[in-house]
């Protein structure tokens, strides 16, 4: 029922009211109703603009809510088309790096708006004969993250999910770009499925100073060995007659 609605709704009530009221007491007649009137009509009124008020507030805070819940909803709905796009961006190639990834701390410096936050991750490589798959955790200023899933090739190019368990609860991070295993670092950025998303401004591995990053090699590096002909050095009678002379060269033996 619309506001005007309850007003004609309260007046009729109001109307029957004073009627019963008349009929019971005489003595009060038309005069004390028409004096009561106004009073109960304005009473009225306002118990219906309170109503419709009341009715406005609440299907405002519904409008909020739900406008809420929808920018959640297209928030995570982005955040999963990043996550979908970063995992296509880096592709599958056959190894050519003679370095091994570091697992382990790294520290980080992050951009968020006009603000500049520190986190830690821990990362673990582990190689899956494509690339490397990426776990671990991390801490920042939101809480603890767990790095639910992620993926690195062998150029370096990778992408990690982190979901908060800890702090702000239910936030996820989805981190892209490229590592230099050899310096150990990371350039890329961050992506939140509320909406939010930044760069990375340090990205580096915690280490052991002058630590070095370890060498893959392809085969187990073996000594090389230069074959040498030993015997007995006998002088030629006629060199001419002895096509097969030895002769002394740089210091080594060699038959000719």
């Amino acid at each position: 029922m619309g506001t005007f609605g309850k007003v004609l709704a309260g007046a009729a009530i109001g109307m029957v009211g004073l009627a019963l009221l008349g009929a019971l007491i005489p003595g009060i007649g038309m005069a004390a109703a028409g004096c009561c009137l106004p009073a109960c009509l304005t009473a009225l009124c306002c118990g219906a603009g309170a109503m419709a008020a009341s009715n406005r507030s609440s299907a405002s805070e519904s409008t909020t809510n739900q406008n809420l819940s929808d920018s959640l909803y297209d928030g995570t709905c982005r955040f999963e088309t990043e996550v979908e796009k970063a995992k296509a961006s880096v592709k599958v190639y056959a190894r050519n790096s003679q370095f091994l990834p570091h697992s382990g701390e790294y520290g980080t410096t992050y951009i968020d708006g006009n603000d500049s936050h520190n986190a830690i991750l821990h990362l673990k490589f582990s190689d899956v004969g494509s690339g490397y798959k990426i776990l671990g955790e991390g801490s920042d200023i939101d809480g603890v993250t767990e790095i639910q899933d992620g993926f690195a090739n062998y150029q370096g190019m990778a992408w990690w999910k982190e979901l908060t368990i800890a702090g702000d609860v239910g936030l996820e991070i989805l981190s892209k770009g490229k590592f230099d295993f050899v310096k150990r670092t990371f350039i890329g950025s961050w992506h939140s499925n509320s909406a939010r998303s930044g760069m990375y401004t340090q990205f580096k591995a915690i280490c052991i100073p002058n630590q070095e990053a370890t060498h893959i090699y392809e085969s187990s590096p073996t000594e090389s060995y230069v074959p040498v002909v030993s015997g007995t050095i006998v002088a030629a009678q006629n060199p001419a007659q002895n096509p097969h002379s030895i002769q002394k060269v740089q210091g080594t033996y060699i038959n000719y």
